[in-house]
């Protein structure tokens, strides 16, 4: 499965690399509009040092593993994960059938 960033470049998880970061270009902070262009450089900056397709990848299997070893749930849980495929089957749902489609809506 293929994923297109914001700005259109594809890439393929395991197979190809990000050509470049997803970018935020709104900025929801009031006040702190100015910070915005420092931001982009810096997130662009720390995209070089790492393959993004992997790197979150192992630090939530990590998490997963310490949460089993001490006893205590996972940062991201096995319900986060299902409200995510269910946003995204919502979305591809609403795409597909051009209206509006409600989360938990079967």
């Amino acid at each position: 499965m293929g994923v297109e960033t914001d700005r259109g470049a594809t890439f393929i998880a395991g197979v190809t690399a990000i050509a470049e970061p997803p970018l935020n270009d709104i900025w929801t902070i009031p006040g702190e509009e100015h910070l915005l262009a420092a931001f982009q450089a810096e997130d662009r900056a720390g995209f070089t040092q790492m393959d993004a397709t992997t790197h979150y990848h192992k630090l939530q299997i990590q998490d997963f593993l310490c949460a089993i070893r001490d006893g205590r749930p996972p940062l991201v849980t096995g319900a986060d994960g299902r409200a995510v495929v269910e946003l995204f089957a919502a979305i591809y749902r609403s795409n597909r059938e051009g209206r509006p489609v409600r989360l938990g809506a079967g």
